[in-house]
Protein backbone atom coordinates (compact mmCIF):
# COMPACT_ATOMS: atom_id res chain seq x y z
CA UNK A 1 0.00 0.00 0.00
CA UNK A 2 1.52 3.43 -1.22
CA UNK A 3 2.45 5.70 1.64
CA UNK A 4 0.06 8.93 1.13
CA UNK A 5 1.56 12.73 1.62
CA UNK A 6 0.42 14.81 3.83
CA UNK A 7 -1.21 14.92 7.49
CA UNK A 8 -4.56 13.93 8.27
CA UNK A 9 -7.32 14.78 10.80
CA UNK A 10 -10.28 12.91 11.42
CA UNK A 11 -13.18 15.54 12.13
CA UNK A 12 -16.26 14.45 14.01
CA UNK A 13 -19.56 16.92 14.38
CA UNK A 14 -23.38 15.88 15.11
CA UNK A 15 -26.49 18.25 13.69
CA UNK A 16 -29.36 17.93 14.42
CA UNK A 17 -31.92 15.22 13.43
CA UNK A 18 -35.96 14.89 13.64
CA UNK A 19 -36.44 12.13 16.19
CA UNK A 20 -38.18 9.30 14.09
CA UNK A 21 -37.72 5.53 12.85
CA UNK A 22 -38.59 5.26 9.40
CA UNK A 23 -38.94 2.57 7.36
CA UNK A 24 -38.27 3.26 3.54
CA UNK A 25 -39.46 1.48 0.61
CA UNK A 26 -37.20 -0.51 0.28
CA UNK A 27 -37.87 -2.05 3.67
CA UNK A 28 -34.64 -0.14 4.84
CA UNK A 29 -34.87 0.89 8.65
CA UNK A 30 -33.25 4.72 8.96
CA UNK A 31 -33.29 6.89 12.42
CA UNK A 32 -31.02 5.53 14.87
CA UNK A 33 -28.57 3.33 15.29
CA UNK A 34 -28.23 -0.41 17.08
CA UNK A 35 -25.36 0.18 19.18
CA UNK A 36 -24.04 -3.24 20.18
CA UNK A 37 -27.33 -3.99 22.33
CA UNK A 38 -29.35 -5.21 19.73
CA UNK A 39 -31.82 -2.95 20.18
CA UNK A 40 -33.07 -2.32 16.66
CA UNK A 41 -32.83 -5.80 15.63
CA UNK A 42 -35.09 -6.88 18.25
CA UNK A 43 -37.63 -4.20 17.40
CA UNK A 44 -37.05 -5.34 13.20
CA UNK A 45 -37.75 -9.00 14.44
CA UNK A 46 -40.97 -8.01 15.68
CA UNK A 47 -42.02 -6.22 13.69
CA UNK A 48 -41.55 -8.69 10.06
CA UNK A 49 -43.13 -11.41 12.81
CA UNK A 50 -46.12 -9.25 13.13
CA UNK A 51 -46.80 -7.83 9.40
CA UNK A 52 -46.33 -11.80 8.22
CA UNK A 53 -49.27 -12.69 10.82
CA UNK A 54 -51.57 -9.57 8.92
CA UNK A 55 -50.57 -10.58 5.72
CA UNK A 56 -51.44 -14.15 6.63
CA UNK A 57 -55.06 -13.28 7.77
CA UNK A 58 -56.00 -12.21 4.37
CA UNK A 59 -54.87 -16.08 2.56
CA UNK A 60 -54.63 -18.61 4.82
CA UNK A 61 -57.11 -20.96 4.74
CA UNK A 62 -56.34 -23.09 7.73
CA UNK A 63 -59.21 -22.87 10.53
CA UNK A 64 -56.41 -23.90 13.03
CA UNK A 65 -53.88 -21.77 12.09
CA UNK A 66 -55.82 -18.55 11.34
CA UNK A 67 -57.59 -18.86 14.69
CA UNK A 68 -53.91 -18.44 16.51
CA UNK A 69 -52.94 -15.85 14.37
CA UNK A 70 -56.44 -14.07 15.14
CA UNK A 71 -55.71 -15.09 18.95
CA UNK A 72 -51.96 -13.85 18.62
CA UNK A 73 -53.13 -10.74 17.06
CA UNK A 74 -55.29 -10.01 19.62
CA UNK A 75 -53.01 -10.42 22.14
CA UNK A 76 -50.57 -8.05 20.44
CA UNK A 77 -53.04 -5.36 20.62
CA UNK A 78 -53.86 -5.92 24.70
CA UNK A 79 -49.65 -5.74 24.92
CA UNK A 80 -50.06 -2.19 23.11
CA UNK A 81 -52.47 -0.48 24.95
CA UNK A 82 -50.69 -1.39 27.96
CA UNK A 83 -47.21 -0.44 26.94
CA UNK A 84 -49.30 2.99 25.61
CA UNK A 85 -50.86 3.84 28.27
CA UNK A 86 -47.26 3.58 29.98
CA UNK A 87 -45.95 5.67 27.11
CA UNK A 88 -48.50 8.30 28.03
CA UNK A 89 -48.29 8.73 31.30
CA UNK A 90 -44.41 9.31 31.39
CA UNK A 91 -45.18 11.98 28.27
CA UNK A 92 -47.57 13.56 30.34
CA UNK A 93 -44.97 14.10 33.37
CA UNK A 94 -42.76 15.64 30.75
CA UNK A 95 -45.06 18.08 29.40
CA UNK A 96 -45.52 19.44 32.94
CA UNK A 97 -42.47 19.49 34.10
CA UNK A 98 -41.81 21.47 30.54
CA UNK A 99 -44.69 23.16 31.24
CA UNK A 100 -43.63 24.57 34.55
CA UNK A 101 -40.28 25.61 33.33
CA UNK A 102 -39.43 29.06 32.18
CA UNK A 103 -37.26 28.30 30.03
CA UNK A 104 -38.88 25.86 27.73
CA UNK A 105 -39.36 26.94 23.86
CA UNK A 106 -43.03 26.64 22.22
CA UNK A 107 -41.54 24.37 19.79
CA UNK A 108 -40.11 21.87 22.51
CA UNK A 109 -44.10 22.62 23.96
CA UNK A 110 -45.66 21.54 20.82
CA UNK A 111 -43.51 18.67 20.31
CA UNK A 112 -44.22 17.24 23.49
CA UNK A 113 -47.93 18.22 23.23
CA UNK A 114 -48.08 16.38 19.54
CA UNK A 115 -46.58 13.15 21.02
CA UNK A 116 -49.53 13.07 23.41
CA UNK A 117 -51.87 13.42 21.08
CA UNK A 118 -50.18 10.64 18.53
CA UNK A 119 -50.26 8.12 21.63
CA UNK A 120 -53.79 9.28 22.72
CA UNK A 121 -54.75 8.28 19.24
CA UNK A 122 -52.19 5.20 18.92
CA UNK A 123 -54.66 3.83 22.12
CA UNK A 124 -57.94 4.42 20.65
CA UNK A 125 -56.56 2.74 17.57
CA UNK A 126 -55.89 -0.54 19.64
CA UNK A 127 -58.57 -0.88 21.03
CA UNK A 128 -60.73 -0.38 17.95
CA UNK A 129 -58.12 -3.36 16.11
CA UNK A 130 -58.77 -5.75 18.87
CA UNK A 131 -62.63 -5.28 18.93
CA UNK A 132 -62.70 -5.64 15.42
CA UNK A 133 -60.38 -8.91 15.33
CA UNK A 134 -62.40 -10.44 18.41
CA UNK A 135 -65.77 -10.08 16.42
CA UNK A 136 -63.69 -12.48 13.48
CA UNK A 137 -63.12 -15.17 16.11
CA UNK A 138 -66.79 -16.93 16.01
CA UNK A 139 -66.48 -17.26 12.20
CA UNK A 140 -63.79 -19.89 13.67
CA UNK A 141 -65.83 -21.74 15.66
CA UNK A 142 -64.86 -26.04 15.37
CA UNK A 143 -69.24 -26.64 14.44
CA UNK A 144 -69.21 -23.92 11.67
CA UNK A 145 -66.11 -22.14 10.49
CA UNK A 146 -66.07 -20.09 7.59
CA UNK A 147 -62.06 -19.03 6.95
CA UNK A 148 -62.85 -17.53 3.31
CA UNK A 149 -65.23 -15.13 5.60
CA UNK A 150 -62.22 -14.46 7.88
CA UNK A 151 -60.35 -13.62 4.81
CA UNK A 152 -62.78 -11.75 2.94
CA UNK A 153 -63.11 -9.34 6.09
CA UNK A 154 -59.64 -8.96 7.28
CA UNK A 155 -58.89 -7.60 3.62
CA UNK A 156 -61.28 -4.47 4.27
CA UNK A 157 -58.85 -4.06 7.32
CA UNK A 158 -56.01 -5.25 6.12
CA UNK A 159 -54.70 -1.47 5.26
CA UNK A 160 -55.19 0.09 8.78
CA UNK A 161 -53.66 -2.33 10.63
CA UNK A 162 -50.64 -2.20 8.58
CA UNK A 163 -50.62 1.62 9.26
CA UNK A 164 -51.45 1.21 13.09
CA UNK A 165 -48.91 -1.64 13.28
CA UNK A 166 -46.53 0.63 11.56
CA UNK A 167 -47.32 3.91 13.60
CA UNK A 168 -46.80 1.34 16.94
CA UNK A 169 -43.52 0.14 16.03
CA UNK A 170 -42.47 3.94 15.58
CA UNK A 171 -43.56 4.45 18.44
CA UNK A 172 -41.91 1.56 20.30
CA UNK A 173 -38.06 2.63 19.01
CA UNK A 174 -35.22 3.15 21.07
CA UNK A 175 -36.54 5.70 23.86
CA UNK A 176 -35.21 8.38 23.54
CA UNK A 177 -34.89 7.98 19.59
CA UNK A 178 -31.95 9.49 17.31
CA UNK A 179 -32.22 13.58 17.71
CA UNK A 180 -28.83 13.97 15.71
CA UNK A 181 -26.51 12.54 13.17
CA UNK A 182 -22.83 11.88 13.86
CA UNK A 183 -20.87 13.14 11.17
CA UNK A 184 -17.31 11.71 10.80
CA UNK A 185 -15.11 13.46 8.11
CA UNK A 186 -11.20 12.93 7.26
CA UNK A 187 -9.58 16.21 6.40
CA UNK A 188 -6.08 16.67 4.92
CA UNK A 189 -4.29 19.03 7.62
CA UNK A 190 -3.63 22.16 4.84
CA UNK A 191 -6.94 22.33 2.99
CA UNK A 192 -5.28 23.57 0.15
CA UNK A 193 -8.46 22.12 -2.02
CA UNK A 194 -12.47 22.09 -1.23
CA UNK A 195 -14.12 20.54 0.28
CA UNK A 196 -11.61 20.21 3.02
CA UNK A 197 -13.39 17.71 4.96
CA UNK A 198 -14.88 14.38 2.91
CA UNK A 199 -17.41 12.78 5.27
CA UNK A 200 -17.01 9.08 5.60
CA UNK A 201 -20.13 7.80 8.00
CA UNK A 202 -22.74 8.68 9.78
CA UNK A 203 -24.32 7.62 13.05
CA UNK A 204 -27.82 8.65 14.02
CA UNK A 205 -27.66 9.08 18.07
CA UNK A 206 -29.41 10.88 20.50
CA UNK A 207 -26.58 10.32 23.08
CA UNK A 208 -23.15 9.12 22.67
CA UNK A 209 -20.57 8.59 25.64
CA UNK A 210 -17.41 9.71 24.82
CA UNK A 211 -15.75 6.07 24.65
CA UNK A 212 -18.08 5.50 21.91
CA UNK A 213 -16.86 7.95 19.80
CA UNK A 214 -13.14 6.64 20.75
CA UNK A 215 -13.85 3.28 19.89
CA UNK A 216 -15.64 4.19 16.69
CA UNK A 217 -12.51 6.82 15.73
CA UNK A 218 -10.01 3.46 16.99
CA UNK A 219 -11.55 1.91 13.69
CA UNK A 220 -11.44 4.77 11.32
CA UNK A 221 -7.65 5.23 12.55
CA UNK A 222 -7.33 1.41 11.49
CA UNK A 223 -8.35 1.76 8.06
CA UNK A 224 -6.57 5.19 7.60
CA UNK A 225 -3.08 3.66 8.28
CA UNK A 226 -4.05 0.63 6.27
CA UNK A 227 -4.40 3.22 3.32
CA UNK A 228 -1.26 4.45 3.86
CA UNK A 229 -2.22 8.32 5.59
CA UNK A 230 -1.13 9.57 8.33
CA UNK A 231 -3.12 10.28 11.40
CA UNK A 232 -2.40 13.52 13.58
CA UNK A 233 -5.06 14.05 15.39
CA UNK A 234 -9.64 14.09 16.18
CA UNK A 235 -11.58 17.27 15.92
CA UNK A 236 -14.64 17.51 18.14
CA UNK A 237 -17.40 19.73 18.96
CA UNK A 238 -18.09 21.30 22.64
CA UNK A 239 -20.29 17.97 23.19
CA UNK A 240 -17.33 15.63 23.76
CA UNK A 241 -15.36 17.51 25.92
CA UNK A 242 -13.64 14.61 28.03
CA UNK A 243 -12.14 12.93 24.56
CA UNK A 244 -9.45 15.98 24.84
CA UNK A 245 -8.65 15.95 28.46
CA UNK A 246 -8.93 12.31 29.51
CA UNK A 247 -7.07 9.81 27.17
CA UNK A 248 -7.34 5.91 26.77
CA UNK A 249 -4.19 5.45 29.59
CA UNK A 250 -3.85 9.00 30.98
CA UNK A 251 -5.37 12.68 31.88
CA UNK A 252 -3.86 14.38 28.44
CA UNK A 253 -4.96 18.35 30.64
CA UNK A 254 -4.31 19.07 33.37
CA UNK A 255 -7.64 20.76 33.71
CA UNK A 256 -8.45 16.63 34.24
CA UNK A 257 -6.48 16.23 36.66
CA UNK A 258 -7.69 19.21 38.65
CA UNK A 259 -11.38 18.06 37.92
CA UNK A 260 -10.30 14.29 39.47
CA UNK A 261 -8.87 15.52 42.43
CA UNK A 262 -11.56 18.36 43.49
CA UNK A 263 -14.25 15.27 42.37
CA UNK A 264 -12.24 12.93 44.80
CA UNK A 265 -11.93 14.90 47.91
CA UNK A 266 -15.33 16.66 47.11
CA UNK A 267 -17.08 13.46 48.75
CA UNK A 268 -14.56 13.24 51.70
CA UNK A 269 -15.81 14.04 55.19
CA UNK A 270 -14.06 16.28 57.44
CA UNK A 271 -12.36 14.01 59.79
CA UNK A 272 -11.50 11.45 57.11
CA UNK A 273 -9.39 14.55 55.17
CA UNK A 274 -8.21 15.48 59.33
CA UNK A 275 -6.24 12.15 59.18
CA UNK A 276 -3.96 13.05 55.99
CA UNK A 277 -2.77 15.78 57.85
CA UNK A 278 -2.89 15.89 61.69
CA UNK A 279 0.41 13.44 62.53
CA UNK A 280 -0.04 10.76 65.41
CA UNK A 281 3.60 9.25 65.51
CA UNK A 282 7.16 9.04 64.00
CA UNK A 283 9.23 6.45 61.98
CA UNK A 284 12.37 5.28 62.69
CA UNK A 285 13.94 7.75 59.92
CA UNK A 286 11.79 10.69 61.59
CA UNK A 287 9.09 11.01 58.85
CA UNK A 288 5.54 11.86 60.43
CA UNK A 289 2.92 8.93 60.55
CA UNK A 290 -0.84 10.18 60.25
CA UNK A 291 -3.30 7.82 60.42
CA UNK A 292 -4.49 7.99 56.28
CA UNK A 293 -0.23 7.67 55.96
CA UNK A 294 -1.04 9.06 52.27
CA UNK A 295 2.26 9.35 50.61
CA UNK A 296 1.30 12.12 48.29
CA UNK A 297 0.99 14.65 51.37
CA UNK A 298 4.88 15.71 51.85
CA UNK A 299 6.23 14.66 55.14
CA UNK A 300 7.11 18.54 55.67
CA UNK A 301 3.34 19.73 55.31
CA UNK A 302 2.65 17.25 58.02
CA UNK A 303 5.66 18.09 59.79
CA UNK A 304 4.83 21.54 60.03
CA UNK A 305 0.84 21.96 60.62
CA UNK A 306 2.30 19.36 63.39
CA UNK A 307 4.76 22.56 64.84
CA UNK A 308 1.98 24.96 64.58
CA UNK A 309 -0.51 22.89 66.58
CA UNK A 310 2.20 23.22 70.00
CA UNK A 311 1.28 26.53 70.12
CA UNK A 312 -2.41 26.68 68.49
CA UNK A 313 -5.43 24.83 67.82
CA UNK A 314 -6.18 22.56 64.77
CA UNK A 315 -8.69 25.10 63.41
CA UNK A 316 -6.48 28.46 63.58
CA UNK A 317 -3.62 25.89 62.51
CA UNK A 318 -4.83 25.26 59.05
CA UNK A 319 -5.06 28.31 58.18
CA UNK A 320 -1.40 28.65 57.59
CA UNK A 321 -0.82 25.65 56.09
CA UNK A 322 -3.89 26.66 53.39
CA UNK A 323 -2.39 29.89 53.00
CA UNK A 324 1.06 27.95 51.74
CA UNK A 325 -0.77 26.68 49.09
CA UNK A 326 0.15 30.05 46.96
CA UNK A 327 3.22 32.26 46.30
CA UNK A 328 3.56 34.93 49.05
CA UNK A 329 1.70 38.44 47.85
CA UNK A 330 -1.06 36.53 46.11
CA UNK A 331 -5.09 35.49 48.03
CA UNK A 332 -6.08 31.90 47.22
CA UNK A 333 -9.49 31.26 45.66
CA UNK A 334 -12.17 29.61 48.04
CA UNK A 335 -13.23 25.80 46.99
CA UNK A 336 -16.70 26.98 46.15
CA UNK A 337 -17.38 30.34 44.16
CA UNK A 338 -17.94 33.33 46.29
CA UNK A 339 -18.31 31.59 49.59
CA UNK A 340 -15.81 33.64 51.70
CA UNK A 341 -14.53 32.85 54.36
CA UNK A 342 -13.90 28.90 53.90
CA UNK A 343 -15.14 26.67 56.05
CA UNK A 344 -12.46 24.55 57.36
CA UNK A 345 -13.72 21.37 55.50
CA UNK A 346 -13.27 23.31 52.83
CA UNK A 347 -9.32 24.22 53.68
CA UNK A 348 -9.09 20.73 54.36
CA UNK A 349 -10.16 19.81 50.78
CA UNK A 350 -8.23 22.66 48.99
CA UNK A 351 -4.74 21.44 50.78
CA UNK A 352 -5.48 17.72 50.34
CA UNK A 353 -7.13 18.24 46.96
CA UNK A 354 -4.01 20.62 45.79
CA UNK A 355 -1.10 17.87 47.29
CA UNK A 356 -2.60 15.27 45.22
CA UNK A 357 -2.83 16.69 41.86
CA UNK A 358 1.05 17.83 42.75
CA UNK A 359 1.96 14.24 43.49
CA UNK A 360 0.14 13.54 40.24
CA UNK A 361 1.94 15.69 38.29
CA UNK A 362 5.49 14.35 39.32
CA UNK A 363 4.40 10.80 38.79
CA UNK A 364 3.67 11.40 35.14
CA UNK A 365 6.75 13.30 35.00
CA UNK A 366 8.96 10.00 35.47
CA UNK A 367 6.78 8.76 33.12
CA UNK A 368 7.84 11.87 30.84
CA UNK A 369 5.01 13.37 30.86
CA UNK A 370 5.47 17.48 32.00
CA UNK A 371 2.22 18.81 33.07
CA UNK A 372 5.09 21.21 35.27
CA UNK A 373 5.06 22.88 31.59
CA UNK A 374 2.22 22.08 29.54
CA UNK A 375 -1.44 22.10 30.22
CA UNK A 376 -1.44 19.53 27.48
CA UNK A 377 0.10 16.53 26.76
CA UNK A 378 -1.03 14.82 24.15
CA UNK A 379 -0.64 10.75 23.96
CA UNK A 380 0.78 8.46 21.36
CA UNK A 381 -2.14 6.67 19.66
CA UNK A 382 -1.58 2.53 20.26
CA UNK A 383 -3.37 2.28 17.02
CA UNK A 384 -1.22 4.79 14.58
CA UNK A 385 1.71 4.41 16.58
CA UNK A 386 2.51 8.33 16.58
CA UNK A 387 1.48 11.40 18.79
CA UNK A 388 -2.11 11.80 18.48
CA UNK A 389 -4.36 15.52 19.18
CA UNK A 390 -7.32 15.69 20.51
CA UNK A 391 -8.71 19.02 20.03
CA UNK A 392 -11.95 21.00 19.77
CA UNK A 393 -12.84 22.89 15.85
CA UNK A 394 -11.28 25.92 16.34
CA UNK A 395 -14.57 27.19 15.25
CA UNK A 396 -16.37 26.47 18.07
CA UNK A 397 -14.72 28.00 20.35
CA UNK A 398 -14.52 31.23 18.37
CA UNK A 399 -18.17 31.24 18.76
CA UNK A 400 -18.40 30.58 22.63
CA UNK A 401 -15.43 33.55 22.67
CA UNK A 402 -17.81 35.51 20.79
CA UNK A 403 -20.71 34.20 23.21
CA UNK A 404 -19.03 35.70 26.26
CA UNK A 405 -18.00 38.36 25.00
CA UNK A 406 -20.96 40.18 23.45
CA UNK A 407 -22.82 38.71 27.37
CA UNK A 408 -19.93 40.99 28.79
CA UNK A 409 -18.33 38.13 30.77
CA UNK A 410 -15.05 39.63 30.53
CA UNK A 411 -14.13 41.66 33.33
CA UNK A 412 -11.36 43.48 32.00
CA UNK A 413 -13.00 45.33 29.30
CA UNK A 414 -15.91 47.38 28.37
CA UNK A 415 -18.53 45.56 26.14
CA UNK A 416 -20.46 48.57 24.66
CA UNK A 417 -17.22 50.05 23.28
CA UNK A 418 -18.43 47.23 20.71
CA UNK A 419 -21.45 49.29 19.96
CA UNK A 420 -19.42 52.28 19.27
CA UNK A 421 -17.32 50.18 16.92
CA UNK A 422 -20.60 49.44 15.07
CA UNK A 423 -21.33 52.65 13.79
CA UNK A 424 -17.83 52.70 12.58
CA UNK A 425 -17.80 52.62 8.79
CA UNK A 426 -14.22 50.81 8.81
CA UNK A 427 -15.19 48.20 10.84
CA UNK A 428 -17.77 45.99 8.78
CA UNK A 429 -18.99 44.96 12.13
CA UNK A 430 -23.44 45.19 11.95
CA UNK A 431 -25.66 44.33 14.57
CA UNK A 432 -26.59 40.92 14.03
CA UNK A 433 -22.91 40.22 14.46
CA UNK A 434 -23.24 42.68 17.90
CA UNK A 435 -25.73 41.13 19.48
CA UNK A 436 -25.55 37.68 18.11
CA UNK A 437 -28.64 36.91 15.82
CA UNK A 438 -26.99 34.26 14.11
CA UNK A 439 -25.76 31.85 17.23
CA UNK A 440 -24.01 29.41 14.63
CA UNK A 441 -22.36 32.05 12.26
CA UNK A 442 -18.20 31.79 12.76
CA UNK A 443 -18.75 34.89 10.42
CA UNK A 444 -20.26 37.12 12.44
CA UNK A 445 -18.20 36.16 15.49
CA UNK A 446 -15.26 36.82 13.11
CA UNK A 447 -16.41 40.17 12.84
CA UNK A 448 -17.08 41.23 16.23
CA UNK A 449 -13.51 40.16 17.04
CA UNK A 450 -11.31 41.44 14.04
CA UNK A 451 -8.28 43.49 13.20
CA UNK A 452 -10.75 45.69 11.62
CA UNK A 453 -12.39 46.79 15.32
CA UNK A 454 -9.01 46.31 16.83
CA UNK A 455 -7.65 48.86 14.56
CA UNK A 456 -10.47 50.90 16.38
CA UNK A 457 -9.85 50.52 19.64
CA UNK A 458 -6.64 51.29 19.07
CA UNK A 459 -7.66 55.06 17.54
CA UNK A 460 -9.99 55.55 20.23
CA UNK A 461 -7.36 54.50 22.40
CA UNK A 462 -9.24 52.01 24.03
CA UNK A 463 -6.20 49.62 24.76
CA UNK A 464 -7.75 47.21 27.25
CA UNK A 465 -10.36 46.08 24.43
CA UNK A 466 -8.01 46.73 21.25
CA UNK A 467 -5.50 43.93 23.17
CA UNK A 468 -8.37 41.41 23.81
CA UNK A 469 -9.50 41.62 20.30
CA UNK A 470 -6.22 41.63 18.93
CA UNK A 471 -5.21 38.35 20.84
CA UNK A 472 -8.02 36.32 19.87
CA UNK A 473 -7.69 36.95 16.14
CA UNK A 474 -4.39 36.68 15.87
CA UNK A 475 -5.36 33.10 17.62
CA UNK A 476 -7.73 32.70 15.78
CA UNK A 477 -5.59 32.97 12.36
CA UNK A 478 -3.29 31.17 13.85
CA UNK A 479 -5.75 28.20 14.37
CA UNK A 480 -6.98 27.84 11.60
CA UNK A 481 -3.16 28.31 9.92
CA UNK A 482 -3.14 28.87 6.73
CA UNK A 483 -0.87 31.68 5.09
CA UNK A 484 0.76 32.04 8.37
CA UNK A 485 4.43 30.17 9.55
CA UNK A 486 5.09 27.97 11.71
CA UNK A 487 7.02 31.45 13.87
CA UNK A 488 3.96 33.35 13.46
CA UNK A 489 1.28 30.47 14.71
CA UNK A 490 3.69 30.08 17.40
CA UNK A 491 3.73 33.21 19.07
CA UNK A 492 -0.25 33.93 18.33
CA UNK A 493 -0.73 30.43 20.57
CA UNK A 494 2.08 31.63 22.73
CA UNK A 495 -0.15 34.97 23.54
CA UNK A 496 -2.68 33.26 24.29
CA UNK A 497 -1.64 30.91 26.88
CA UNK A 498 0.07 33.48 28.49
CA UNK A 499 -3.30 35.50 28.53
CA UNK A 500 -4.99 32.41 29.83
CA UNK A 501 -2.42 32.44 32.72
CA UNK A 502 -2.06 35.31 33.57
CA UNK A 503 -5.53 34.92 35.00
CA UNK A 504 -5.52 31.08 35.73
CA UNK A 505 -2.06 31.27 37.60
CA UNK A 506 -1.12 34.76 37.66
CA UNK A 507 2.25 34.16 39.36
CA UNK A 508 3.56 31.55 36.57
CA UNK A 509 6.25 34.51 35.12
CA UNK A 510 7.81 34.17 38.48
CA UNK A 511 7.30 30.21 38.68
CA UNK A 512 5.98 28.48 35.54
CA UNK A 513 5.69 25.50 37.39
CA UNK A 514 2.34 24.19 36.49
CA UNK A 515 1.62 21.99 39.18
CA UNK A 516 1.68 24.85 41.29
CA UNK A 517 -1.74 26.27 40.29
CA UNK A 518 -4.10 27.49 42.47
CA UNK A 519 -7.43 24.51 41.95
CA UNK A 520 -10.02 26.35 42.88
CA UNK A 521 -9.28 29.41 39.84
CA UNK A 522 -11.71 28.95 37.39
CA UNK A 523 -10.67 31.26 34.23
Amino acid sequence: MPIQKGLFWIKVDGTDLKPALQESKKEEWNGDADMSDSTVKVLRAEYEKRAGIVTELSSDKNRTRLQQHLTTTIDHFDADTQWLHKSLGKTIKVYQKKTNSPTTSEESLKEVNWEIVELSNLIEQSKERKETYENMLPLLSPQNPDPAAVNKKHKVQEPDTKRYLTAILKKKRRQPAASHVLVVMVSDEERKKKPYALPVQYVPYHSLGDQWVRDLTTKLKERMVFHGLTVVGTLTDGEFSSLRTQGGTRALHLWQLIHDAREGVSKMQRETLKKYLVQVGVNDDGTPVTEANDPRIPSHVITKLHDIMQELDFSNAIHHIRNDLVPEGYTHLPWRVHVVPESQLDMLRSIVGTYQIRASVEELKQEGVHFSKHLYVPEVDITTGQIHHEREDHNHILKRIAKHTREAGHDDIDVRRFGEAMLSDRTDLGHAALVGLRKQSVRDAEKLVSHAVKNFFVEKGYTAEAEYVKLVADWHEAADGRGLSQEDRRAANLAMKNYILDRWMPWHRDDSDLSKIDINRYF
